[in-house]
């Protein structure tokens, strides 16, 4: 292109790409926008499309200014000014997915467009490069009868000369290009399968099942067990930090978006989250991006249903979970994720066997969150002395506590008329910070019919404190 400054330089599909930093007129770019817009993979998709005009325009205008995760989320999302991008994903996962549409885009319906939109990894600022398509009758175009004659005039060792010269440098290039290559910092080493491996825990398995490199692996599995620490605010974001960082080393592995959106509808479910509906969203889009970059994974579809669940959308929420279930049967969080959906649709007799299933398929994980579950499900159910057997067993082998199973072992005790025991574990939660509200979480697992208010009169007698503090 005559003029252009050329940054760099790839291969496409039908041909040469050229980086064109500044595009012969504003006419060009709309063209090729509104060409993106009116395709079938864009023309329903209208967060995405909101999303690329705003992209396009604001490079186009401050010829390729920085633009901020901040910006995007007010203008084209609606976040408020406590938008914070650290906990609020919803900018990285539409432009994540913004970037896969516009490469399925250009390997289909706009093969032929001669002006491609890219918007590179690490930025929010769209490049524009020319495409230098050969056309159809260039293509296919016939040599000429002067053309045969000049060769035919070629001396026979001439040419062999040149094909021996050009063949060996080829393989000269190669062998040293392959010598040297540096490692991939992305690519996925694919591991074995994990029916290959011995039996473990099932974050090991999934560990060991992930198509990811080593480190990469090593960073999944410890935001997995950070994942299981829910009520501790800062283990939380740290296990999304985490997740986050295999994203970026493996954008394909749907595990990464899958973990990230948990950790969003944790935040919600054990009240630290600063803005639920924005926090539901971002599970909501991080598990959908999972489920684009892998359909048949389990987690994807079992993280956005219990985030669909906390929505409000039951019927689609149930779905996908049991989707899960059928994609998945031997992952025992899917099973978890069914029976957790279950409960907070106030369903316990639906809700205990998927979690009974999940503690048989991991029976030897006790930091996992089956067991505290099942015991909730079980109070809901009115099986109290089930349910402290359940607790206590789980309590006994080191498995995950704090004020949220304080308030859940103090209703069981109550039930039963075990009012000593019901004190001594609503005295913990003098001792834990304010913020945690026990009749808010008692309320999101049981419903507030009679039977949740007769238990709370109980244990306001025996101590319970208010979520509004002192009176």
């Amino acid at each position: 292109m005559p003029g252009a400054k050329r940054a760099g330089r790839g291969m496409a599909v039908c041909g040469v790409i050229d980086t064109v930093q500044n595009p012969r007129t504003g006419g060009e770019v709309s063209r090729a926008l509104n060409h993106v817009l009116e395709s079938p993979e864009f023309a329903r998709a209208e967060r995405l499309r909101a999303l690329l005009r705003f992209i396009v325009s604001h490079s186009v205008e401050t010829n390729g200014a920085r633009l901020k995760a901040y910006t995007i989320a007010r203008q084209v999302f609606g976040r408020d000014e406590t938008f914070d991008p650290s906990t609020d994903a919803v900018v990285r996962v539409e432009v994540g997915r913004l970037r896969q549409r516009l490469k399925s885009y250009y390997q289909t319906t706009g093969l032929q467009d001669e002006l491609e939109i890219q918007i590179p990894t690490g930025s929010y600022v769209a490049t524009f490069q020319e495409r230098r398509v050969p056309s159809p009758e260039r293509r296919t175009q016939p040599i000429s009868g002067d053309q045969t004659a000049s060769s035919a005039r070629e001396a026979p060792h001439d040419s062999r000369l040149r094909l021996t010269v050009a063949v060996l440098g080829v393989l000269a290039v190669g062998t040293m290009a392959w010598l040297f290559r540096p490692a991939p910092e992305h690519e996925p080493v694919p591991v074995e399968p994990v029916d290959s491996r011995p039996a473990g825990s099932q974050i090991e398995r999934m560990v060991a099942a992930a198509p990811v490199d080593h480190e990469t692996g090593v960073l999944y599995g410890e935001a997995l067990h950070l994942i299981f620490a829910p009520t501790e605010t800062a283990k939380l974001l740290a296990a999304r930090a985490l997740l986050h960082r295999v994203t970026e080393r493996a954008p394909s592995f749907g595990g990464g978006y899958a973990g990230e959106s948990l950790t969003h509808s944790l935040a919600v479910i054990f009240g630290s989250s600063k803005s639920p509906s924005h926090d539901l969203r971002a599970a909501v889009e991080s598990a959908e991006l999972g489920i684009e970059k892998h359909a048949g994974f389990g987690l994807g579809h079992a993280m956005l249903g219990l985030a669909l669940v906390l929505e409000g959308d039951a019927a689609l929420g149930l779905r996908h979970c049991r989707n899960a279930v059928a994609l998945q049967p031997d992952n025992a969080f899917s099973h978890w994720a069914l029976g957790v959906s279950l409960l907070l649709l106030g369903r316990p007799a639906d809700g205990i066997p998927p979690l009974e299933e999940a503690i048989r398929l991991d029976p030897v994980a006790p930091r996992t969150p089956y067991r505290n579950v099942l015991g909730i499900g079980l109070i809901a159910s009115g099986q109290f002395e089930r349910a402290v057997d359940v607790l206590e067993r789980n309590l006994r082998a080191g498995g995950p506590d704090g004020p949220h199973m304080s308030v859940i072992r103090a209703a069981a005790y109550s039930r039963l008329g075990r009012e000593a025991a019901a004190r001594v574990e609503l005295d913990k939660l003098r001792r834990v910070p304010r913020e945690f509200q026990a009749e808010r979480w008692l309320r999101l697992w049981l419903g507030s019919g009679a039977e949740y208010l007769t238990m709370v009169e109980e244990l306001r007698r025996l101590g319970l404190p208010s979520d509004e503090g002192p009176q």
